[in-house]
């Protein structure tokens, strides 16, 4: 079948990991995916490209403001005239903005599957977005979740057919993601760590509901106190959310320079893992948590919000804490770090999220749509 994924643009997130992951696995079962990104800012394409993914932009712009009405409106025109003159048959839709612009375009080209992809839980979205989520809902063959929890909050807020709707788990490629052979101390030096530290990560787009500032105020008493604490924050910004990566910059820059290391984006995850000790992640919203299963996958003591998300990945293998509260968090930061400090043992797993089960029940869910057709 020709597939063509949505979505809006290709950063250093997860969502687009995911997607990445998901063409070019269901290339190896026969299909032929293509990337389609709304924007035209796409720092990430070349990985695309460079598996042989043909890639696509169409000047969308994600601003919610008037002015970009009429580019949206010539980037739908673009997407329906690429879908129908490639002759797709199965549009995937990643997220909510991509929801909306991609199934009008896949209408207008009358392709004949359509598939929404809820990636997240959407509690910042009001009533209106989840109406029109409903609306589209009617004309959409199937809405898959990545996670139990992303389902639940979409029951919530949304009336759509039981019958359509699917739990597809996020996978990680556990080829990549394992304990490696390396001493973090020699890996630390290739992210400018210094090589002795406790290093202390949280990995993310700089995003209002993934609170990176909780960690930089919660640990900041702690400097002090571990002399080898390392902050490390991974993770670029989006142009709407320029004011809170201010923010965070700002914050941040309260703390001794040489305590912290902050870089945009890296092609070598599973070797940043290995550098770390600890990995935290302070969002409060999250519809699967695939960094949260990708430390664990790596053996890295994890700090999480106590969320649904994060619940479902992690289960016993994380100490949680609740969105916000900064003094349980900076009191699991130094359990954690004394742990470390003392070699103490803990609990670790290969969690059941794996890249081969998620492809295959992609796979399942378009051969039972074209049935159907």
């Amino acid at each position: 079948m020709k597939i063509a994924h949505v979505f809006t643009s290709a950063h250093d997130g997860g969502l687009e990991r995911i997607v990445l992951e998901l063409c070019s696995g269901l290339n190896q079962l026969g299909h032929t995916s293509q990337a389609c990104a709304l924007l035209n800012d796409n720092p990430g394409a070349s990985e695309f490209t460079a598996r042989g993914i043909p890639f696509y932009t169409f000047g969308a712009q994600n601003r919610g403001r008037l002015s970009s009405f009429f580019p949206n409106m010539a980037a739908l025109e673009a997407l329906a005239s690429h879908l129908s003159r490639a002759q797709i048959d199965v549009v995937i839709v990643h997220d909510f903005f991509p929801g909306i612009l991609g199934r009008l375009a896949a209408l207008l080209a009358r392709v004949p599957i359509r598939i929404a992809t809820l990636h997240s839980t959407y509690d910042w979205l009001g009533r209106m977005p989840h109406a029109i989520n409903c609306l589209f809902g009617l004309s959409t063959q199937a809405v898959v979740s990545v996670s139990k929890a992303a389902q639940t909050a979409s029951r919530n807020s949304e009336w759509i057919a039981s019958s359509k709707r699917r739990i597809i788990a996020n996978g990680i490629d556990t080829n990549r993601f394992h304990p490696l052979e390396e001493s973090p101390a020699l890996l630390r030096q290739e992210f400018g760590i210094p090589e002795d530290a406790i290093a202390v990560g949280t990995i993310g787009v700089l995003r209002r509901s993934k609170r990176q500032i909780d960690l930089v105020q919660a640990a900041a008493p702690l400097l002090e106190e571990f002399p080898r604490l390392h902050l490390v924050f991974i993770g670029s910004h989006r142009i709407v959310e320029s004011a809170y990566a201010k923010e965070f910059l700002a914050e941040l820059s309260k703390l001794p320079s040489n305590r912290w290391t902050h870089l945009e984006s890296l092609d070598d995850m599973p070797r940043l893992y290995g550098a770390l000790d600890i990995v935290c992640q302070p969002s409060d919203s999250e519809g699967f948590g695939l960094v949260v299963a990708e430390a664990i996958a790596c053996h890295r003591r994890v700090i999480v919000t106590d969320i649904p998300a994060h619940r479902e990945v992690a289960g016993e293998f994380a100490s949680y804490f609740i969105p916000g509260a900064l003094e349980k968090l900076r009191d699991d930061l130094r359990t954690s770090i004394s742990d470390v400090i003392s070699e103490a043992p803990f609990l670790y797993s290969t969690l059941d999220f794996s890249l081969k089960t998620m492809i295959s029940g992609w796979n399942t869910l378009l051969t039972s749509l074209a049935a159907k057709i």
